[in-house]
């Protein structure tokens, strides 16, 4: 569980710092392998900030995501931009 805990801290603080973007042309340096592939995930407020940081990290990694938002139409626009990352 703490691993869990730990592995979800990483990527949101990986996220943040990317989406102020302190990283620029350094991406590549600091791109996780967390071993999420094929893994369930459940992201809640993925529409936009944080959470669409977190839902385009999560599809980075290749994991299945389940997202939930209140607006249809940022969400498409997530969907999208996971498919094609």
């Amino acid at each position: 569980m703490w691993y869990n805990i730990l592995v979800l801290l990483r990527i949101i603080l990986l996220y943040l710092i990317k989406l102020c973007g302190i990283l620029l042309n350094f991406e590549r340096a600091f791109k996780l392998n967390l071993g999420i592939e094929n893994k369930n995930v459940l992201i809640v407020g993925a529409s936009k900030g944080i959470g669409k940081g977190i839902a385009l990290g999560f599809a980075e990694e290749k994991a299945n995501i389940v997202a939930v938002a209140r607006s249809k139409d940022l969400m498409e626009e997530v969907k999208e931009e996971a498919l094609f990352s």
